[in-house]
């Protein structure tokens, strides 16, 4: 997709001149368009940018998992989602430098990078990472390559000209090293750095000593990088096939040799509607990304009446006033403040990415409530490439009663299979009028069907 910036001319007694929303009506109009069009483009931006910072954090999971395969198939979606945003970015006109950025310029001063040369940096260090990852897997020319890339991207970062070396020393190119090295000293080392100069020169002096090594052949089954956009594999849950009546049983038969495959959004679409009891006495659901979790409050606070810490690992709630019933603990009160809750949470969050807000209160039946939205940290799994993706909790926090997330997972699975089989039914009876209402002749009927029938298709993921 290429991003367009929307201009627009107004005919005036002075000839053609730019719209602007002092413009009447027009250009208010155009100003509107503008906004809309910059929020677009700032949400698709925003989604290219969390797919590639997610890839790269996966990749350096799976590099402290040992699994370097994985990690070169990660640090390539990353830098394929970059790609994709360098391409995006390049289709827009940069914006002109305001005051500060010239006088700024005329100083010789450096200027934040913009347009794609803004990614440089993550893709310099996604390509060193790659770069890493080739050497463990002995491809030696394909870690100097992507190494030379990241120094290309990125020529002071030094990380990246020490993985070039490395990658030509252990194909037995020393001398290719060592002036490498020389470069490096050069381009990545400022005056006045002796601390970075002093470990290259200390990196050649070893090369030079290095004897002769044994060329190691690269390993079998390497990774396959494509360039372009990653292909997006449909993920899928594995539930036993043939026992929708398993539903209504205590538990669902499970053949091991019969399974058929569902769509994961279809099954988390069920799975965010299911609320569990924490031992704090609220309550809690998850979907894929995040845990929200519903803490009951003695009154209504205001923002200066409560104080909330999401921590990597663990919960802690504090509210204004003496509540000993509320208390996590009995007298847990400090300062005139109540401790309600300073708990461990089952897995790892991202606090950045979490938030909370107060809710309930509005009637007397209804208590006030806090809820907590948690992101769940990425979880790398070595057998992802098949069987069930969803990252399910079984509990919020450690002390509360573990659920059962495989029955939770068929049963919805089974929700979302029946679900789907009559939205699919009704799209087949609505396609069979449409063409009814064509052939009778009901051209506006038989229309506003077809757009009807393309838009659900297209949500049900249904080709043509």
């Amino acid at each position: 997709m290429a991003m367009q910036r929307i201009t627009c001319y107004e005919n005036s007694p002075n000839g053609m001149q730019l719209a602007t929303p002092d413009s009447g009506g027009v250009g208010a109009k155009i100003a509107r368009m503008q906004a809309e069009k910059d929020v677009e483009i700032k949400s698709i931006l925003d989604g290219m940018h969390e797919a590639a910072l997610r890839a790269k954090e996966e990749g350096n999971m799976a590099m402290k998992a040992c699994e370097f395969r994985a990690a070169v198939k990660k640090y390539s979606d990353a830098l394929a989602h970059a790609d994709s945003m360098a391409t995006f970015l390049s289709a827009d006109k940069e914006p002109e430098l305001n005051g500060y950025q010239l006088r700024a310029k005329l100083r010789g001063m450096d200027l934040p990078k913009r347009g794609p040369a803004q990614l440089n940096p993550f893709r310099s260090l996604c390509h060193a990472n790659r770069s890493l990852a080739w050497l463990r897997l002995d491809a030696y020319d394909r870690a100097q390559k992507d190494a030379e890339k990241a120094v290309e991207f990125e020529p002071k970062y030094l990380k990246a000209w020490f993985r070039r070396a490395a990658a030509l020393a252990a194909a037995n190119l020393v001398d290719d090293a060592i002036l490498v090295l020389n470069q490096a000293l050069t381009c990545a080392c400022p005056p006045g750095d002796d601390r970075s100069r002093q470990t290259v020169c200390n990196l050649m002096v070893n090369l030079r000593a290095l004897k002769e090594v044994d060329v190691k052949p690269p390993q079998d089954d390497l990774p396959v990088v494509e360039a372009g956009k990653p292909k997006k594999k449909k993920e899928v849950v594995k539930i036993p096939k043939g026992a929708r009546e398993a539903l209504t049983k205590t538990e669902p038969e499970k053949d091991p040799t019969e399974f058929r495959e569902v769509d994961v959004k279809d099954v988390e679409l069920f799975i965010g509607e299911d609320w569990h009891p924490t031992h704090l006495g609220g309550h809690w659901r998850q979907t894929r990304e995040d845990v929200t979790i519903v803490v009951t409050l003695p009154k209504k606070p205001k923002p200066t009446e409560i104080r909330v810490q999401i921590k990597p690992n663990a919960l802690w709630v504090m509210l204004l006033g003496d509540w000993p019933e509320y208390s996590y603990a009995l007298g847990h009160t400090q300062d005139g403040w109540t401790c309600i809750v300073d708990h461990a949470i089952l897995r790892t969050v991202r606090p950045h990415d979490s938030f909370w807000v107060l809710g309930g209160g509005e009637s007397k039946d209804s208590m006030p409530e806090l809820h907590l939205t948690l992101q769940k940290a990425p979880v790398y799994n070595p057998k992802e490439e098949g069987g069930l993706q969803l990252d399910l909790w079984d509990r919020a926090f450690e002390n509360d009663e573990p659920i059962n997330t495989d029955r939770i997972i068929i049963d919805n699975a089974h929700e979302a299979v029946r679900r789907r089989e009559i939205a699919t039914k009704v799209v087949t009876d609505i396609s069979a009028k449409a063409k009814q209402c064509r052939a009778e002749g009901k051209l506006d009927e038989a229309k506003a069907l077809e757009q009807y029938i393309e838009k659900h298709m297209k949500r049900l993921g249904i080709k043509k």
